[in-house]
């Protein structure tokens, strides 16, 4: 038998022992077809295939995954543009539904967060999609897990990254900003001026009222004086013309 002939045999031989057995990791399952069809879904461990007739036709990663949505533009319901991007965390929960559900459950899970995204912000109002983004995350989640149930997969979270506003409404943004940083500040000074004034102002009436205090007790102690001086005149006055008669 030549040396060809042997080596087309063993590497037959090897073809037909790979496609026999199957390894079947932790973190996935295999979709096993027969002729075709759906035969079985394989768990991690090792696995019989009949050759040219079981296929591992599918492979299921069954770890949580994040998919990066791009960024996309968005009407608020007070008309302004902003542009959104965001983050999704899924998992596979039923690999015959991943597998046959939908021909690709990772871009549907991007393309149904991008329009509902759309829908959510559209409902908001500028200011409200900053003040309330964990609502909105939440929101997004609920609906995105409600449509991706027929593919199998489990929404577990979806975060926003950024949401920016247009050139032109950032710029209008930072002039309010900076207006209202101006309207404290000069609410600030005027506050301060105004206490300084009411400060000086009890200050100047507290002297007033001392000094008034200070006058008054001044004349009583010099009436009281003036009385006692003139008591004890008429009182000497008194022993002088007793002693003149005796």
């Amino acid at each position: 038998m030549s040396a060809t002939i042997i080596a087309v045999i063993l590497i037959f031989t090897l073809i037909i022992l790979n496609k026999m057995f199957i390894i079947v990791t932790m973190r996935e399952n295999v979709i096993k077809e027969r002729l075709g069809k759906y035969k079985d879904t394989l768990k991690p461990g090792f696995h019989f295939m009949i050759p040219f007739v079981d296929n591992a036709a599918y492979r299921q990663e069954l770890r949580e995954q994040v998919i990066d949505v791009p960024s996309q533009s968005c009407i608020t319901s007070d008309n302004i543009q902003v542009d959104v991007d965001g983050l999704i965390y899924i998992k596979v929960v039923n690999s015959y539904k991943a597998s046959y559900g939908i021909a690709n459950y990772r871009n549907g899970a991007v393309n149904l967060a991008q329009t509902t995204m759309r829908s959510e912000i559209g409902k908001m109002k500028l200011d409200s999609t900053f003040s309330e983004r964990d609502s909105l995350n939440e929101k997004i989640v609920k609906e995105i897990d409600v449509a991706s149930d027929p593919w199998g997969i489990k929404v577990l979270r979806y975060e926003i990254k950024n949401i920016e506003p247009s050139k032109t409404i950032a710029e209008t943004m930072e002039k309010q900003m900076e207006a209202e940083r101006q309207k404290r500040a000069e609410i600030t000074l005027s506050s301060g001026e105004k206490q300084s004034r009411i400060n000086v102002s009890e200050g100047e009436r507290q002297q007033a009222i001392n000094l008034s205090e200070g006058d008054k007790q001044k004349r009583i102690n010099e009436a009281d004086g003036r009385a006692k001086e003139i008591s004890l005149l008429a009182s000497a006055t008194a022993k002088g013309i007793e002693g003149f008669f005796l």
